[in-house]
């Protein structure tokens, strides 16, 4: 996707093209079967608490990026948190960035259970939640964002060097 050379370039994004192709297949493949198990789930009765997350995306050729982990930028960055399940308010939506580590305190807290101190992750749905910067990074670059902020610095001897900075809200 770097290449200059416009055949190569051609052929890197056919390649990232068949490579999304397979991905959606097995995305509706995937939530075919979590359609399954949430079918036996109901026909038993028994009440269920959702949550469906994910470490991080996937990249088609955005950002010149290819496969998965690799860049700093929202379509790697933003993934799901989804929770679903009785006494969960339909259509809520946290002003908070999610994080895999809220996963646990969220259940406990459904449950009426108090997380124990040592966690890092906040309980989602209690309204309020405290709201933490989000820092990521890679072996080049980090990546801070508060609310709609984001920025993307290099790494320096010394001190990282900004190279973008977004508002995510537009």
């Amino acid at each position: 996707l770097l290449s200059t050379d416009a055949r190569r370039y051609a052929e890197a994004e056919a390649g990232a093209a068949q490579y999304h192709q397979l991905y959606l297949e097995n995305v509706l493949f995937l939530d075919s079967l979590l359609e399954e198990v949430q079918a036996r789930v109901d026909a038993s009765g028994r009440p269920t608490l959702w949550i469906i997350t994910a470490d991080h995306g996937e990249q088609f050729g955005e950002n010149d990026s290819l496969i998965h982990g690799n860049h700093l930028y929202q379509d790697s960055i933003r993934v799901p948190f989804i929770i679903q399940g009785p006494n969960v308010p339909v259509a809520y939506r946290s002003d908070v960035i999610p994080d895999v580590a809220d996963v646990a305190p969220t259940m406990l807290a459904y449950l009426l259970m108090e997380p124990p101190s040592n966690m890092t992750g906040r309980p989602l749905l209690i309204p309020g939640a405290e709201t933490r910067h989000h820092i990521s990074g890679d072996d080049a670059r980090v990546m801070v964002r508060l609310g709609d902020w984001k920025m993307i610095a290099s790494r320096g001897s010394v001190a990282p060097t900004p190279t973008a900075v977004y508002d995510l809200s537009v």
